[in-house]
């Protein structure tokens, strides 16, 4: 969700124009940055940490909600990286490891009980 979007859904919810969320909430949240994200103009720079927490309380939404909004209205790509499998293949290269030297343990004089590790506290 970009800015665009977050603020044009408050404004249906609400019922309210665009005018009136700047005049309720100018100050914080300077009425030209209300303005450019109602229009869905490219930021080019991003808002200042207050400003955004100031948005989200206006909009009713987790600063996260804002923060996300205002990266994708920058044009950077904020959406989460699917990983083809749960394992990553450092921790796939361990557990192989692991288990091809337990194989090679089982049996041996090293399978015994006095090399086993303590557990820890």
């Amino acid at each position: 969700m970009t800015l665009e979007r977050l603020v044009h859904e408050f404004l249906a919810t609400r019922r309210w124009s665009l005018d009136e969320l700047v005049d309720r909430y100018r100050g914080p949240v300077p009425e030209e940055s209300w303005r450019q994200w109602a229009t869905g103009t490219p930021l080019s720079t991003f808002p200042e940490p207050s400003t955004l927490a100031a948005a989200a309380a206006a909009l009713d939404v987790d600063v996260a909600t804002v923060v996300l909004a205002a990266a994708r209205s920058a044009g950077l790509a904020v959406e989460p990286r699917r990983r083809s499998s749960p394992e990553s293949p450092a921790m796939a290269s361990a557990r192989d490891f692991e288990e091809q030297l337990a194989a090679e343990l089982a049996g041996s004089e090293l399978d015994d009980d006095r090399y086993r590790a303590e557990p820890t506290r």
